[in-house]
């Protein structure tokens, strides 16, 4: 080799840029590549590449010349920039066929295509790839020309005899390279010309079918050889093969083929891919070659994360499942338990018992309350959360969680002032979620404040409206802001924290938050307050009318309140202890009603005639209340109003609910109110 000498190029980059076989490729990869090349210059005799010698490397002439040696007759003549020297015998991975030697004085660049593979990216062995499969083409393409040329002076006997003799020996000589590369080659090949068919099917392609031999008649392939479409099963038609799709000059790109057979009896996965062969004769086609390569592993790899997949959705099903038992299960005993304690509340107790009862019923709603966090949580984590918009005043509504704020707060010695207008106006919103943000802010601020007061606050922005909570409490150091909007995480760690919680709180807010199209922020201090922000597009509606206000008096009302609103209730509930609790509060309300323990014995009784409104619990045994509901708004045109009545609280249960036909759909535990709201909004008008 000589020393890099003047006129030797200093950007073997550029140099690979403006090669018709590299330049057409991505920059980055021939950036990388240009760090494995070297520049070498040589005088004229000097012999590249002996015949029969082992060959790694592959040239690319900058300048100068050189010529390829058969029996010291000269085959090829190679002098343009860019020509490949050594490519045949690296990519066959075998001897060199012929001799190369200097013919001018040559400047080369050279790279070693084992290291090239070793040292470089995947992406550069990619590139080898499709440079090797390109300069495969074009020889096949030389290749017929030259017989093609051939064939015709033999035919118009317009060349001598000599020179007839010496394209025979040269496309002899290039057919044999040919051969030994595709039979050198991993990759299957399958070599067409357009009238006789099948020219050649290299020792790779025989490999990957597990046969010894193919059939001459194309047509037969699929039904021998075992090639199926990607369902597995199917043959592949004859139309839709590659090669003969090939034959038909259009373009095969990345085709499936299941390959099963007595050779292979747990099948292959193989990808097709072809190349047309252009000439530049009349006809410009001369043929094709279909590539194949084996990609079971990735194919493989694909179905175990199709099955890892299918796995994880079953456990998250699993979970939706089993979370919502619990939530049903819990919340069946929970709604005695609060229920019975709201009617003791209001049944004259002493002051201690009024106390102890409002414990017993803070412990249940907290329970509750953690328990259908926990499903929120799910729901919104698994994407089957929808929102209910309904009307709703909005000052009104945040009247009434200030009310509850103020019943917490005075619980810890806290004082609740509200910090909205009157006059919000009415919006749409989903006021279960809208609910469950506020009271999980509120119960945080409580939880966390020693002294001082919490502050509610709304107003309108132009985007929507604008929330806020406001406490003087213990604040958030700056090193535990980052986990605040985590799940399961706590600014508190170990055994001997402060606060108590499962660490759902404000993550379960930023995702109804953000279900709803707003977003949420805090701002705090350590020691001076927190006060938690957040935006809603909340759209205005029409103000819902004056029935909220008369179903919070109903206990107040007292039986008047069934003669204002008549109406002939059936129960449909499995759990004495609930209907119990429902009969009670029906009966405070006036109402005399019957009991169906579960679906079937409900829809007998609608059969029966004189039922106005069926609450109706979800989950019983026999006949569940989806199922009655169905069957009971068959029986006629104008079925008793129903209303659901359940401890499950999912999404998808509430909207089978409203595709049923269901008027309404209660939650456990009750609520009187809305119990009442539910009546009065379906009670016929009494007659004066």
């Amino acid at each position: 080799m000589l020393p890099k000498g003047e006129g030797l190029p200093a950007n073997i980059f550029e140099v690979l840029k403006t090669s018709k076989y590299f330049g057409r490729y991505d920059s980055a990869c021939l950036s990388e590549l240009a760090k494995f090349c070297q520049v070498e210059s040589y005088p004229s005799a000097h012999i590249l590449l002996d015949e029969g010698a082992q060959n790694h490397d592959i040239f690319m002439i900058v300048s100068g010349s050189a010529q390829v040696l058969s029996n010291e007759e000269q085959i090829i003549f190679l002098d343009r920039p860019g020509d490949l020297l050594g490519e045949v015998s690296v990519i066959s991975d075998g001897p060199t066929a012929a001799r190369v030697e200097v013919k001018d004085p040559i400047t080369l660049i050279r790279f070693n295509e084992p290291q090239v593979r070793l040292e470089g990216s995947p992406s550069l062995g990619d590139l080898l790839d499709k440079v090797f499969l390109d300069i495969l083409t074009e020889k096949l393409r030389r290749t017929t020309n030259k017989a093609q040329r051939y064939e015709g002076a033999k035919k118009a006997l317009l060349k001598s005899k000599r020179e007839l003799a010496d394209t025979e020996l040269s496309l002899n000589t290039q057919r044999d390279i040919l051969d030994a590369v595709l039979r050198s080659m991993s990759e299957g090949a399958v070599v067409l010309e357009p009238n006789q068919g099948i020219f050649q099917v290299n020792e790779g392609f025989l490999k990957m079918l597990g046969q010894p031999s193919v059939p001459a008649d194309l047509t037969e392939w699929p039904r021998v050889l075992g090639l199926y479409l990607s369902d597995q099963t199917t043959h592949i038609p004859a139309n839709r093969l590659p090669m003969l799709t090939a034959l038909r000059g259009e373009l095969v790109a990345n085709m499936e083929i299941f390959v099963k057979n007595p050779g292979l009896p747990e099948g292959r996965w193989l990808l097709a891919t072809s190349r047309l062969l252009e000439t530049s004769g009349e006809d410009g086609l001369s043929g094709s070659v279909v590539m194949f390569h084996d990609y079971t592993q990735k194919k493989n790899e694909e179905a175990a994360l199709i099955l890892a997949k299918q796995e994880a959705e079953e456990q998250a099903r699993l979970k939706t499942n089993f979370l919502s038992m619990i939530t049903h299960e819990l919340g069946t005993p929970l709604n005695v338990v609060i229920g019975m304690s709201d009617l003791l509340l209001s049944a004259g107790l002493g002051a201690d018992e009024i106390s102890q009862t409002r414990a017993i019923k803070n412990a249940g709603e907290g329970l509750l309350t953690m328990v259908r966090n926990l499903l929120e949580y799910n729901q919104l984590e698994t994407g089957h959360a929808l929102l209910n918009l309904q009307p709703t005043n909005l000052s009104q509504f945040l009247e009434g969680i200030s009310g509850l704020g103020q019943q917490l707060a005075g619980i810890e010695g806290l004082s609740f002032e509200p910090d909205f207008a009157n006059d919000l106006g009415a919006v749409n919103t989903d006021r279960k979620r809208l609910t469950l943000v506020l009271m999980n802010l509120i119960h945080n601020s409580v939880k966390f404040s020693k002294a001082g007061t919490l502050t509610l606050g709304c107003k309108k922005e132009a985007y929507g409206f604008l929330f806020s909570l406001r406490d003087q409490g213990v604040g958030i150091e700056d090193s535990g802001k980052h986990n605040l909007f985590k799940p399961f995480e706590q600014v508190e760690k170990g055994l001997n924290r402060k606060y108590q919680g499962i660490g759902l709180g404000l993550i379960l807010c930023k995702r109804v938050i953000e279900l709803m199209g707003g977003k949420i922020w805090i701002e705090s201090t350590a020691g001076v307050g927190t006060e938690v922000f957040f935006t809603l597009p909340l759209k205005h509606a029409i103000d819902p009318n004056a029935n909220r206000q008369k179903a919070q008096a109903a206990l107040a009302m007292g039986v008047g309140f069934a003669k204002a609103y008549p109406m002939n209730i059936l129960v449909a509930e499995d759990s004495k202890a609930n209907a119990l609790l429902i009969s009670k509060v029906l009966g405070k309300m006036g109402y005399q009603n019957e009991l169906a323990i579960n679906g079937l014995e409900a829809l007998e009784r609608v059969r029966a005639g004189g039922i106005d409104l069926v609450l109706m619990d979800i989950q019983m045994p026999v006949m569940d209340g989806l199922e009655s509901t169905e069957k009971i708004m068959g029986l006629s045109a104008t079925p008793p109003s129903i209303v659901a009545l359940t401890a499950n609280s999912e999404d998808q249960v509430r909207k089978r609910c409203q595709d049923l036909g269901m008027k309404a759909c209660l939650t456990k535990p009750l609520r009187v109110d809305q119990l009442a709201e539910a009546i009065i909004n379906l009670a016929p008008p009494v007659k004066s």
